[in-house]
């Protein structure tokens, strides 16, 4: 959708935000999980973070929950 410019940076510093935490959060992911998640397979990690991203990316501005 259209995003005003300060939307847009938002957007992306959450963006960043996802993939830092991500890429930190591997042992916290495999135990809360109880391994049934696979963080070390980067794949199926950039498959997950991508769906997530994109729907937030997608999303209208003045869509709330």
């Amino acid at each position: 959708p259209d995003l005003s410019e300060d939307e847009f940076f938002w957007r992306v510093i959450f963006m960043i935000g996802t993939m830092a935490h991500t890429m930190s959060a591997v042992p916290r992911l495999n135990f809360l999980s109880q391994g049934k998640c696979d963080a070390t397979d980067p794949e199926e990690t950039i498959s997950k973070m991508t769906t997530f991203l994109v729907g937030g990316f997608c999303a209208r501005e003045d869509e709330s929950i």
